[in-house]
């Protein structure tokens, strides 16, 4: 163990020392690029945010080796993700300590949360990062411009456009756990036309996704995943003017899950998700007027199967789950003077879903049959300044109508100023919220409860970032506070023995989040921690939530050792936690730190192969107990480029 700890500490002094020799012969190169952050709706400027936005770009997922949008995420400041088990398993993600619920996940714009989960949360489990132009999670209520579901952020994610002459990429990697991964991406563009399609295939077998085996007797089974999932984006040009893109995904995951008392051999799940997007966007009424018109349509499948086994010899189930999420959207912006844009919109949304299970036990059997819908309709405006003063803020309100309960007026208020003498940036903002229920929770049989009413809350934050080395840095620092009230929580009641869904709970959740980067040609580097603490303020005594850790730090460092040769490495520190256990009460989960290394080699401009270790150091940690997690992992890959 002391060795294991001594060269830790030989490989961590060593990063750091061959960053400091690259920074010492480095050049004084500026990066200085006018970052645009889609997920606004308004693309603004990502100096000119009034919450806290983070963007990560194609070329830092290639310079880290990233596959899944799960792995860029969880190193990111105000974001922690938690999964039942290894490859595939469901992977939950916290904003800021937030249920899961209240971010909304988009991808080209069109909506990815899953109208049958219970709270209608995404499952991060599946979404691979090839194809991906940029990534840009946004921290703090935005349900402004996005409506319900938006309560805690947005991720937004944006996939690779075509351009220029036919060209294209071809990948494998293969690793010492018997899993491969395949990928091909054609992009080009003729013309006023572009396109671009990527396509990829994985395949795991692993680790078993829980640790404990009903019958002690029996091994704990290795669980297969395998996933498969299709990009395709088609743009074209008709003048200066105006422009049509058309998106297209579809993702297919088949898994082995476990369930809730301990391994299981005869559980499969199948998970289908698709979008379907069209925008048309131009200025139809003078160059002051940009509007844009979107259809969406996401649909999402999940069947289980669990047959009897040695250990569950007289219980097996089935179910079979389908929703989809179908939009039109106009939106306006009207540039009213230099300083002043006006955004107004107006959105109408129906959400489906449907399900049927049937569940046999030594008790029976019991079925389960619901198919519904709603409808919201909706009305937003928002303005935005940004003055040569160096003021900049924007102001905004909607009205959402949903179809079941009363309508829901959100707004939010952010300011800002640039001291461009010092390079510092001081910024706060102030926001409400609201969540609808899910279809789940309004009717599903036995305990739906059609009387719900909307989840609220209120967030406020303030921060700055200061520049340094002439922009060839940055320093910075947020503070937030988060309250949610009338949440719904699944209730018991021991007397009648009937159950329902209920807005009984509040929570809250605050802390702060600190941040240092440092960019040049040939390397780059990011530090962060942040503080949190989430607590259910239902009762007079607070209660931690589960599975918020108390603090986390990372480091980030991605370096060009020469014309050829890359070496990034992530370092993630995830702090205390706590997890509850029914008839156990709470347990505590320990903290860990995972390192992560890759090595990449440029063979001319078509060429490049690539050698990645996850958990370096074979790392024994806990992210929910009785689930498993990786040890050490090796990864090497090859790529094309044609």
């Amino acid at each position: 163990m002391e060795n294991l700890k001594r060269l830790k500490r030989m490989c961590f002094a060593g990063l750091v020392a061959g960053s400091a020799w690259l920074w010492a012969q480095e050049e004084t190169q500026i990066i200085d690029e006018e970052v645009v952050v889609y997920g606004s709706k308004t693309e603004t400027v990502l100096a000119e945010t009034t919450t806290h936005t983070l963007v990560v770009t194609k070329e830092e997922i290639e310079a880290h080796q990233w596959k899944t949008i799960a792995d860029v995420l969880v190193g990111l400041p105000g974001v922690s993700l938690v999964a039942n088990g290894g490859d595939g398993k469901l992977t939950t993600l916290f904003l800021r300590g937030a249920k899961s619920e209240n971010t909304l996940v988009l991808m080209n714009g069109t909506k990815l949360n899953d109208p049958t989960n219970v709270g209608k949360g995404f499952d991060f489990a599946h979404l691979s990062t090839f194809g991906i132009e940029r990534i840009e999670v946004i921290l703090g209520p935005q349900n402004t411009l996005y409506g319900t579901d938006a309560s805690a952020g947005v991720i937004n994610i944006v996939t690779e456009s075509g351009n220029g002459p036919f060209h294209g990429q071809a990948g494998i990697e293969l690793s010492d756990e018997e899993t491969q991964r395949y990928q091909v991406g054609l992009l080009g563009g003729s013309g006023n036309l572009n396109y671009a399609i990527h396509g990829e295939h994985y395949d795991s077998d692993s680790l078993s996704a829980r640790t404990d085996q009903p019958l002690p007797q029996l091994e704990l089974e290795t669980d297969t995943y395998t996933s498969t999932s299709v990009i395709a984006e088609l743009g074209y040009r008709f003048d200066e003017d105006l422009d049509l893109s058309v998106n297209l995904t579809s993702t297919k995951g088949d898994n082995d899950i476990d369930t809730f008392d301990g391994d299981d051999p005869n559980y499969r799940s199948e998970y289908v998700q698709s979008t379907l997007s069209a925008q048309l966007s131009g200025s139809f009424f003078g160059e002051d007027w940009h509007q844009v018109v979107a259809l969406s349509y996401m649909d999402v499948a999940r069947e289980l199967t669990d047959e009897v086994d040695e250990a569950h010899p007289d219980s097996s189930s089935v179910s079979d789950f389908d929703g989809n999420i179908a939009s039109l959207e106009v939106r306006n912006r009207y540039q009213a003077s230099e300083a002043v844009a006006l955004f107004l919109g107006v959105m109408h949304e129906r959400e489906q879903a449907d399900g049927a299970s049937l569940f046999n036990s030594s008790f029976g059997t019991s079925e389960t049959v619901f198919d519904e819908s709603t409808d919201t309709n909706s009305l937003f405006a928002q303005v935005q300044y940004s003055a040569p003063s160096g003021f900049y803020g924007n102001a905004g309100a909607r009205y959402d109508d949903h179809s079941v309960f009363d309508g829901e007026t959100t707004y939010n208020l952010g300011v800002g100023y640039h001291f461009e003498a010092t390079g510092t940036r001081l910024r706060a903002a102030y926001g409400t919220g609201f969540k609808a229920p899910s279809i789940y929770q309004l009717y599903v049989p036995a305990y739906g409860n059609a009387n719900l009413e909307a989840e609220t809350s209120t967030s406020w934050e303030a921060g700055f970032v200061q520049n340094f080395a002439e922009e060839r840095g940055e320093f910075g620092l947020s503070v937030f506070e988060n309250e949610y009230e009338n949440m719904v929580e699944f209730v018991f009641d021991s007397v009648t023995f009937q159950s329902s869904y209920e807005n009984l709970s509040e929570a809250e959740s605050s802390g702060w989040e600190l941040w240092l980067g440092y960019q040049v040609a040939r390397w780059q580097v990011r530090l962060g921690y942040e503080d949190l603490e989430a607590d259910d303020t239902s009762s007079e005594e607070d209660i931690p939530l589960v599975r918020r850790h108390d603090d986390k730090a990372h480091l980030r460092v991605s370096v060009a050792a020469t014309a050829n040769l890359r070496l990034s490495a992530d370092v993630l520190r995830y702090g205390e936690a706590i997890d509850r256990v029914f008839g156990v009460g709470d347990l505590a989960l320990d903290a860990y730190t995972l390192v992560n290394l890759n090595l990449g080699y440029q063979f001319g401009e078509q060429w490049a192969v690539h050698l990645r270790a996850d958990n370096l150091f074979d790392e024994e940690y806990t992210r929910i107990l009785n689930y498993g997690t990786n040890g050490r992992r090796i990864f090497a890959g090859a790529n094309l480029r044609f």
